[in-house]
């Protein structure tokens, strides 16, 4: 058993009926399980935030467990809406964001800002650095040895 296969036959455990959320590549395994699922509608959102709103909505007028998903990075922080209405109301809600696989991680994929191997982040702050020495604007600094590369 996958972890989002135990995480979904976890929520149908609970009660959970209905989650809400949006596609992307570090969720597919949370939208496969929830297909394979009898007793929770996976419900796809075009924008992560309307799945947060549709989970505390959701929570509110039921009174069961709000349940919403969202891919790493942007689409994890778009949650926090929704969120933040369901713990200033106590409305029951469990938010589950995907991450990159190991295999992944350190090389920049899925918006993480690490400035290893020359992620985006930092190729496009290393080029603007040495046009910014003439202006009023201070160019950002390394912070550690190993972003000086």
């Amino acid at each position: 058993m996958r972890v989002f296969e135990s995480l979904v036959a976890g929520l149908e455990n609970v009660g959970v009926t209905a989650a809400f959320g949006g596609a992307g590549e570090t969720c597919t395994g949370m939208m496969l399980a929830l297909k394979h699922s009898t007793q929770i509608r996976g419900i796809i959102t075009r924008h992560e935030q309307a799945a947060s709103f549709m989970a505390c909505g959701y929570a509110m007028y039921t009174n069961h467990l709000g349940v919403c998903w969202a891919t790493a990075g942007p689409g994890a922080f778009n949650l926090f809406s929704g969120l933040g209405i369901a713990m200033s109301d106590s409305y029951p809600m469990l938010a589950i964001t995907g991450y990159a696989n190991r295999h992944w991680m350190g090389r920049g994929s899925l918006n993480e800002p690490s400035a290893l191997n020359n992620t985006p982040i930092r190729k496009r702050c290393s080029r603007l650095a040495p046009r910014a020495a003439g202006s009023s604007i201070t160019p950002i600094r390394p912070a550690t040895s190993w972003s000086r590369r």
